[in-house]
């Protein structure tokens, strides 16, 4: 599965959420809300490859703004929902998700080439561990690990570090609250590890 096939099929069931929701607000004839989320879903789906739901949902946004009334949006609505696809089976189930440039073709391995692509996926996969590397730089560890830091999703979940120096082993763990440290980038040999902890 790829990045954004991976992406795809975590936001899938948030996409599904919102136009359930956009129902009962259009047969209620509130045009201001439900075009709040139309506009949503019309920039969320695009940057998903998801085009057709996208320019249906900013279709839906024009009428809402032009005045053109809630219930009768109906149609519009329908076709949102029929270009929603079908997403794996496997993408609901628990993952580790993994920061870096690695690429691994497990089920339970999900990996994020950056800290807002992480983000998304600890809003909406069930976690098992988040393997991060702790070096600044373009992949942000240090800042996305604040950031998930303050995270309900994230909470409880064993972090492993990647990329840090032997000598700060153990100040890092104990100061971000880590599992383990280890000295290289993620690996196979480091999800081993991981794993052999998880069970």
């Amino acid at each position: 599965m790829s990045a954004l096939e991976q992406l795809r099929a975590a936001y899938v069931p948030r996409l599904v959420a919102q136009i359930d929701t956009l129902e009962p607000l259009l047969e209620a004839g509130d045009g201001a809300e439900a075009r709040r989320i139309a506009h949503k879903i019309a920039g969320a789906a695009g940057s998903y490859g998801l085009a057709e739901v996208s320019v249906l949902a900013r279709q839906l946004e024009h009428a809402l703004d032009a005045g053109a009334d809630p219930a009768g949006q109906r149609e519009v609505l329908a076709a949102i929902r029929e270009a929603v696809p079908e997403v794996a089976a496997t993408a609901s189930g628990a993952v580790i998700l993994v920061v870096g440039d690695y690429s691994s073709e497990r089920d339970d391995v999900v990996v994020a080439a950056d800290p807002l692509e992480a983000l998304e996926h600890a809003m909406d996969r069930e976690l098992l561990a988040l393997v991060v590397p702790y070096s600044g730089g373009a992949r942000g560890g240090r800042a996305l690990l604040r950031s998930l830091s303050a995270m309900d999703e994230v909470r409880g979940v064993p972090i492993y570090l990647t990329e840090v120096s032997e000598d700060e082993h153990t100040s890092v763990c104990k100061r971000v609250g880590a599992a383990q440290a280890f000295a290289g980038p993620v690996d196979e040999s480091v999800l081993d590890v991981v794993r052999e902890q998880l069970a």
